[in-house]
């Protein structure tokens, strides 16, 4: 047996990154095939469609895996996200030198939505 039709109108992303959050997700779905594959210390490129220069950010992520959240949480650049949410929490590289491409690792703690992960990075040199 078949459900009712239902009209959808679709709209066309545009080019850039686009950060989607978790509407209408049931708990613990997994909308990315990238989310099953991160691990705790990897290096993920998120989203960055309020950025001009960059279509993604890093961050190093101290979950195994992404987090359905049991309670409210804020994270410490000041989003909220309520209890339900499937989450990636870690810590932002924020960038250091443009020209040379280096990062400084953060230590605020950022919760962001799992489905904006756009890949999985290799390997990140550390310069003394």
């Amino acid at each position: 047996m078949v459900d009712k039709w239902v009209e959808l109108n679709l709209t066309r992303e545009g080019d850039a990154a686009v950060t989607r959050g978790n509407n209408g997700m049931a708990d613990g779905e997994r909308v990315n095939a990238l989310i099953d594959l991160v691990q705790c210390n990897s290096i993920a490129a998120i989203a960055a469609d309020d950025d001009a220069v960059f279509d993604y950010y890093l961050l190093k992520l101290t979950s195994d895996g992404a987090d359905t959240l049991k309670d409210n949480a804020t994270h410490d650049y000041g989003m909220a996200y309520p209890c339900g949410t499937v989450v990636l929490k870690g810590h932002f590289f924020l960038r250091d030198n443009i020209i040379e491409r280096t990062y400084k690792l953060d230590n605020k703690l950022a919760i962001m939505h799992a489905n904006i992960i756009r890949a999985i990075c290799g390997e990140v040199q550390q310069i003394k």
